[in-house]
């Protein structure tokens, strides 16, 4: 399957708007929300310290430390290691918008609800390079300089598409034999979901998102559920190989969410 840039380019520039509401007992006033149109594909720890900068320039008292902050939701801790587009597919379950969430000063829960800009860059690289090992064994991002892959962080934590692309387009290109193609899928109340998907059922035939839910979440009700991605409902009918040519987050991995129908 042959990549669309335009795509790609679009993908990346999606953008939810977002409503920052401190929750503190440190001050007597609570300050005016943050807002922010956020990019799909970005993180939260990446964002935070705007966040930071604009409620401590509101309240001279107030003292924020990245490392003890967290996020909720609907009394839901925020996992902020994953994107935030696959966080709000995942999360929200109403049409309102701005999304609003809370941002709490104290007793962070243990479950990745907290987490700081360097273990983030770890965790991403990570994701990365097991995105490749399933493509390739790992042979193109062994084989990048050490500067490429900093140009890749540098890129996604600038939020500067093109920075980013021209190192990532050698990671996923379609030039070359594919083993497996990256794809997680997400379930609210489920575990993550995540195996080995080949492209091609046979020579002629391609996988089939409908093929890859079978393998991900057998039990998975599609008469109850649709399948989202950035937002947008899948197809059941669209190649696999298409969606990790064009629809990959940053990470390289296609992130699917299975949302109640409403």
């Amino acid at each position: 399957m042959t990549q669309d840039y335009e795509i790609c380019r679009g993908v990346w520039e999606s953008k939810i708007p977002v409503e920052i509401v401190l929750e503190s007992d440190e001050v007597l006033e609570q300050p005016k929300p943050f807002y922010a149109m956020l990019p799909r594909v970005s993180y939260f720890p990446l964002i935070l310290p705007k966040v930071i900068n604009y409620f401590t320039s509101t309240c001279e008292e107030l003292r924020l430390e990245q490392d003890k902050l967290w996020l909720e939701y609907s009394r839901q801790p925020i996992k902020m290691y994953y994107p935030i587009g696959v966080l709000f597919d995942m999360m929200k379950t109403d049409d309102f918008l701005p999304w609003t969430i809370s941002l709490r000063t104290k007793d962070a829960p243990s479950n990745g609800a907290n987490i700081g800009k360097e273990a983030l860059e770890s965790m991403f690289m990570q994701s990365l390079k097991e995105a490749d090992y399933l493509r390739r064994k790992a042979d193109v991002i062994t084989s990048m300089k050490s500067e490429d892959h900093k140009q890749l962080w540098r890129g996604l934590a600038h939020d500067n598409f093109d920075e980013f692309w021209s190192v990532n387009k050698k990671l996923v290109d379609s030039s070359e034999k594919v083993a497996y193609l990256p794809i997680r899928l997400y379930k609210t109340g489920s575990p993550m979901s995540q195996i080995p998907l080949s492209p091609w059922k046979s020579p002629s035939s391609p996988n089939l998102l409908s093929d890859a839910l079978t393998s991900l979440e057998s039990s998975l009700d599609l008469s109850t559920h649709s399948i989202i991605s950035h937002g947008i409902e899948v197809p059941l009918d669209t190649p696999l190989s298409w969606l990790a040519q064009n629809v990959s987050y940053p990470d390289n991995f296609v992130h699917l969410v299975a949302v109640p129908t409403k």
